[in-house]
């Protein structure tokens, strides 16, 4: 099952997508933000037995692999591979800060490159700005907050701009419960504020996108 089925489940889980387009303003300093962020991350997971309790990696289990391309798995591959102290090879900056923002927030993050015109004057306004899309899933009780943070924590220190931040939900099928259990946590079946009863059923069955907050230029 993929993001481009139609029918929704009758037991879906409710995530929240948000993607954030930023223009990198200094890659020196996005190469040593995003290393400063991910060494502090791995030196928070290396050497814990208990990780498979942290609740990010329980809720997230629920959800059926391989619906969203494997992000469902990264907060949980991510946090095993640095408790045993297994480095990526995988050098760039773009995927240190998506390491980074799962294994500190416990939210899903991918990064795409791509570009943006240079809206400048002169000879070169018209060259295009490389720039990253990076998407960050958070089901309810996850800590979106922090995951966005520390996207924000990077623009401070002029590594990159904040262009555009929007925001949607998402209805993902639950995973099949595992021996032992009898279904999803209970935490991951509703989000704050959500619609209660038929209207926000219907609203998903039809496939409606509900669109929480678009910003330009943060």
């Amino acid at each position: 099952m993929t993001l481009a089925d139609i029918g929704v489940a009758p037991n879906a889980i409710d995530c929240r997508l948000v993607r954030i387009l930023t223009m990198i303003e200094d890659e020196s300093r996005c190469v040593t933000a995003t290393s400063v962020l991910l060494r502090w991350a791995r030196r928070r997971w290396r050497g814990r037995a208990d990780f498979e309790y942290f609740p990010p990696i329980q809720r997230w289990r629920a959800i059926e692999p391989g619906f969203l391309d494997g992000a469902e798995c990264r907060p949980e591959r991510l946090i095993r591979a640095a408790v045993t102290g297994y480095v990526s090879s995988e050098t760039g900056f773009e995927h240190r800060l998506s390491d980074a923002v799962t294994l500190l927030s416990g939210c899903p993050a991918m990064v795409q490159a791509t570009e943006l015109p240079d809206t400048g004057h002169g000879p070169l306004s018209a060259s295009p700005r490389r720039a990253i899309l990076i998407s960050i899933y958070s089901l309810a009780a996850d800590d979106l907050l922090l995951a966005e943070d520390i996207i924000t924590s990077c623009a401070a220190v002029g590594a990159f701009s904040l262009v555009e931040r929007f925001s949607r939900w998402l209805s993902l099928p639950p995973n099949a419960p595992r021996c032992g259990e009898t279904g999803a946590p209970s935490e991951t079946r509703a989000r704050p504020g959500s619609r209660s009863g038929n209207e926000g059923a219907a609203r998903r069955g039809a496939g409606e996108a509900v669109v929480d907050h678009v910003c330009h230029r943060c």
